[in-house]
C-alpha cells in the first residue's frame, strides 16, 4: 500500500521499501521473470500447479504463495491475451480481501497506519463518462469469466478498486 505524500523527491530516492499488497506479472514477462524476485534467469523452473509462472527455486516459490495462491488454479485457464492485466490484478485482490474485512488491511508507512479501505480513489463523478462506463463493464464481464460471477462485488466497489 502506499500513502499519499506531497513532499517532492529526487530521481533515484528510495520512497518505499515494503511487500506490495498485490502483484501481477505481465504477461509478456511471465517465464521470463522469477514471480518472486523479479531476477531474469536462465534457471528458472515452472510452478507446478498452473505451469505458467516461473520460479528461481522452492524458497522464492514458497514466498510467492501469498500472491499466487489466488492465481494459481485461475491462470491456466485465461493465459490467452484477451484478458488485461488489471483484471488479473483486481480478480487477486477481490479473492486476497474475500474472507477479510476491507477497513481491516492496513500497513505503517511512515510512521503512519494506512489502510487499504482509506487509501484515496476516484475523485469527482466518473460514472457520467460514458467511456468510463463502458470500462467498468469491460472490466466487470472479465473479471466474471476470471474468478466468476459470484465473486465479483457490486459496481461501487469495482470503481473504488479501479482508483486505489
Amino acid at each position: 500500500m502506499a500513502a499519499f505524500n506531497e513532499s517532492f523527491h529526487q530521481p533515484g530516492d528510495v520512497i518505499y521499501v515494503g511487500k506490495p499488497f498485490m502483484r501481477v506479472i505481465k504477461k509478456e514477462l511471465w517465464g521470463k521473470i522469477c514471480a518472486n524476485c523479479l531476477r531474469r534467469t536462465s534457471e528458472l523452473k515452472f510452478c507446478k500447479g498452473c505451469g505458467i509462472l516461473k520460479y528461481c527455486g522452492k524458497i522464492c516459490q514458497k514466498t510467492d504463495w501469498c500472491y499466487h495462491k489466488f492465481e494459481c488454479p485461475l491462470l491456466k485457464c485465461y493465459s490467452d491475451d484477451r484478458w488485461p492485466t488489471i483484471t488479473f490484478l483486481m480478480g487477486n485482490i477481490i479473492m486476497k480481501m474475500q474472507k477479510t474485512n476491507w477497513k481491516s488491511v492496513s500497513e505503517k508507512i511512515h510512521n503512519e497506519i494506512v489502510s487499504f479501505d482509506s487509501l484515496r480513489t476516484f475523485k469527482g463523478e466518473p460514472s457520467t463518462n460514458i467511456s468510463f462506463k463502458i470500462y467498468v463493464e469491460n472490466i466487470k464481464n472479465s473479471l466474471n469469466a476470471y474468478i466468476g460471477k459470484k465473486n465479483v462485488p457490486d459496481d461501487k466497489l469495482v470503481k473504488s478498486l479501479l482508483g486505489k
